[in-house]
């Protein structure tokens, strides 16, 4: 599971806590042992973390180590590092990234799946965080021959299939600054 601090997308994070339970018979040796943390392409990652932002079980990656950031198969980033402790078989896990690491959250509301994996047991597990929409801060309207396409501007694709002049109906939506819905908004 994940804890993500505020929820409210387009802010920088207050940081993260992503919670897990290390695999049965998958024990990781301080320095030698890894986690792997797979983010999504809409999680906006900086090209370099320093070491003392990230922390596994309170303690924070060793002196000398530096987390690695790789292209994710499939889109997105992976951040990989060194466990500064020791951590047994079925053990509980808690990987703290500071706000100081600058990992940003997304810009589309709704759910993002966050993967985690351990080089003792290389399979991802995920979890989903659900980012909510800021308040509405616009009308945007949608004609026939577009679509929406919340967290990138202008909020839609497509070109109108309806000319000017013609009868039609549309969609008029309330949107936050990236263009995500609203579900229920006075604007």
């Amino acid at each position: 599971s994940s804890d993500l601090s505020p929820t409210l997308i387009g802010s920088t994070s207050g940081g993260m806590v992503i919670t897990f339970t290390n695999g049965a018979g998958a024990a990781l040796s301080a320095n030698a042992g890894t986690i792997t943390i797979g983010f999504p392409s809409s999680f906006p990652i900086p090209s370099a973390i320093a070491r003392q932002y990230v922390l596994v079980n309170g303690t924070p990656v060793a002196s000398g180590s530096t987390p690695s950031i790789t292209p994710r198969p499939g889109g997105g980033q992976l951040l990989t590092f060194p466990v500064p402790v020791t951590i047994g078989a079925g053990a509980p896990v808690d990987v703290a990234i500071w706000a100081a690491a600058n990992i940003s959250v997304p810009t589309n509301a709704g759910p993002h799946t966050i993967s985690v994996q351990t080089s003792a047991a290389p399979v991802d597990v995920t979890g989903t965080v659900t980012f909510t929409p800021e308040p509405a801060t616009r009308l945007l309207v949608i004609f026939p021959g577009e679509t929406a396409s919340p967290g990138s501007a202008p909020g839609k694709t497509g070109t109108p299939t309806l000319s000017s002049g013609q009868p039609g109906a549309f969609t008029l939506r309330a949107v936050d600054r990236f263009y995500n819905k609203i579900g229920r908004a006075h604007v």
